[in-house]
């Protein structure tokens, strides 16, 4: 049996631990609803983490390259990076992958057998984590830029109603 057969069979309890660790970065009355409420119109975010984390999980198994991640990724990014989470706590929930596996496989005997392959997971979780904060710090930028844009608007209509700004007319 290899550590991918063995996680594969796992794969419900390892999910749900690694959702409850995402959701560890949220304030408990939040957390309560999240964990209550399954529909995704009336808990976007819960529902949002649940599915993505599953595709996250299924791609680490798989073995998958960045391009393959980015997408679940920017989903769950997007909506951690418009909450003002710190770039720690929107993608630190990546890095606890790691130990959760650990923890699931300590009991079992035949995890020595493990070492090599369970090395490459770990590899491949750091390379998500790395992804990730790419990913969160492009949000962050975004959301600057047009956060930048709109004072920057604001401030010309500002200027344009003290009649501090004069239009010059370019037509010959």
């Amino acid at each position: 049996m290899t550590l991918r057969d063995q996680l594969t069979r796992k794969k419900k309890a390892l999910v749900e631990a690694w959702i409850e660790a995402a959701f560890s970065a949220y304030p408990a009355e939040a957390l309560q609803f999240m964990k209550s409420k399954k529909d995704r119109f009336h808990n976007p975010i819960g529902h949002t983490l649940s599915r993505e984390i599953e595709v996250l999980f299924d791609a680490l198994l798989e073995g998958a390259t960045g391009e393959e991640t980015a997408g679940p990724l920017d989903r769950i990014l997007r909506l951690r990076a418009i909450q003002d989470f710190s770039a720690s706590q929107a993608v630190g929930f990546i890095f606890t992958l790691k130990s959760i596996v650990r923890r699931e496989l300590a009991g079992d005997p035949a995890a020595g057998e493990f070492d090599r392959e369970l090395l490459d997971l770990e590899v491949g979780i750091d390379r998500l984590g790395l992804l990730a904060f790419d990913v969160y710090t492009a949000r962050r930028q975004k959301i600057h830029d047009i956060r930048c844009e709109e004072m920057r608007r604001n401030h010309y209509l500002l200027l344009k109603r003290a009649g501090m700004v004069h239009e010059v007319d370019s037509s010959p």
